[in-house]
């Protein structure tokens, strides 16, 4: 799944924080691509570590068994929160 940053500061501290938070509600394994790096998205240093800035395309992917509802409330929350 494809989503883009909106907020304009990026996915700094806040809704890395944020983002980390709902990625921890799901038993699946979460990962966030930007570029050539991948993060652990329930890892608040690897989302940071991205240093993804606003408007940049960020690919998620998950597997496990709520794999569907996990990218579901990922794509809410960038759809809402960034």
């Amino acid at each position: 799944m494809q989503v883009q940053i909106k907020n304009k500061c990026g996915l700094h501290a806040r809704p890395a924080g944020q983002l980390v938070k709902v990625a921890q509600e799901y038993d699946s394994e979460l990962k966030i691509r930007y570029q050539e790096k991948e993060a652990n998205a329930k890892s608040i240093l690897d989302v940071l570590m991205l240093a993804a800035e606003s408007g940049c395309d960020l690919e998620i992917s998950a597997r496990g068994r709520d794999a569907s509802k996990a990218l579901s409330s990922i794509w809410d929350f960038f759809q809402k929160e960034m």
